[in-house]
């Protein structure tokens, strides 16, 4: 989790302060980068972060959806086995 976290946040950061600087700049009348660039840089980085999460979290969603799903299953096929055995007993208890 730190793996993602700590560089994304240094690159949010080091964003912010661009943005911050050009706007330095802008009052001096200098060269601009105008703020929707630096708004489409930060959009990517958080892009880049949700992706980052993205891998690290998918195989255990992936698990979990098949550990519900397995569970399910086996709760159908016993469901049938309980009622077939009940059927069974039914039909023995009629003739006996």
């Amino acid at each position: 989790m730190n793996k993602v976290t700590k560089p994304l946040k240094e690159k949010v950061k080091l964003i912010h302060k661009k943005m911050e600087d050009e706007y330095i700049k802008e009052l001096d009348n200098e060269e601009y980068v105008s703020e929707y660039d630096g708004k489409k840089e930060l959009t990517k980085a958080y892009a880049h972060g949700a992706l980052q999460y993205v891998k690290l979290y998918l195989p255990t969603a992936v698990c979990f959806s098949l550990s519900i799903a397995s569970i399910l299953s086996s709760h159908h096929i016993s469901k049938g086995r309980e009622l077939a055995a009940s059927a069974a007993y039914m039909t023995v208890s009629k003739f006996v």
